[in-house]
């Protein structure tokens, strides 16, 4: 599906919660998960980011959740 994406160039973007951890390097996330002895490594190799996909860091429940409290 991505490669069917890509070719129609629609924008892949990529969502982490890093759980306030906002120093964290997106490269070594990946290369964690791609690990052997890593749960879920092969969907995670299967899924890795190309170098032209956005990463967004989510704050919360959703990377595109705002929250507009102030508004209600």
């Amino acid at each position: 599906m991505k490669e069917q994406l890509k070719a129609e160039q629609v924008p892949i973007i990529y969502v982490n919660d890093h759980f306030g951890n906002w120093q964290s390097d997106f490269q070594q996330i990946i290369s964690h998960c791609s690990e052997q002895r890593v749960r879920g490594h092969t969907i995670s190799r299967l899924l890795q980011p190309d170098d032209d996909d956005y990463f967004i860091l989510k704050p919360q429940f959703s990377g595109f959740f705002t929250r507009r409290s102030n508004y209600y």
